[in-house]
């Protein structure tokens, strides 16, 4: 299997992780925030699912597309230095969507629990 591959599966896998937890933290037929803005109010909800799902969705889609592109080129498939920097990429951007789905799950919970 494709090591970029494998880096977005794990994301993604956390990611769910997370939004299981957060699943089940927000109350029944609850509707999450998914925008805030700048005076901190929240700008627009989604459902509880989807508000959950949205994140590691995007997440699959965009670094999935990006392995599999990346991973045609020949130029980079036979290069070392730039199979690491693009294995480094690809764990920056994973770990960058793990981080703000995190971030985004925990102030929406905040949000609605508070309301």
């Amino acid at each position: 299997m494709n090591y970029l591959l494998l880096i977005t599966l794990e994301a993604v896998g956390i990611m769910v992780i997370i939004s299981a937890f957060a699943y089940f933290k927000a109350p029944e037929g609850a509707k999450l925030p998914m925008q805030w803005g700048l005076d901190k109010s929240v700008n627009w909800r989604a459902p509880k699912l989807w508000a959950v799902m949205f994140t590691p969705l995007l997440a699959a889609i965009m670094l999935s597309v990006f392995s599999v592109l990346i991973m045609k080129d020949p130029e980079v498939t036979s290069d070392p230095t730039a199979l690491s920097v693009v294995k480094a990429s690809t764990y920056f951007m994973a770990g960058l969507f793990v981080v703000i789905h995190a971030g985004h799950m925990y102030f929406a919970l905040r949000d609605v629990n508070r309301g």
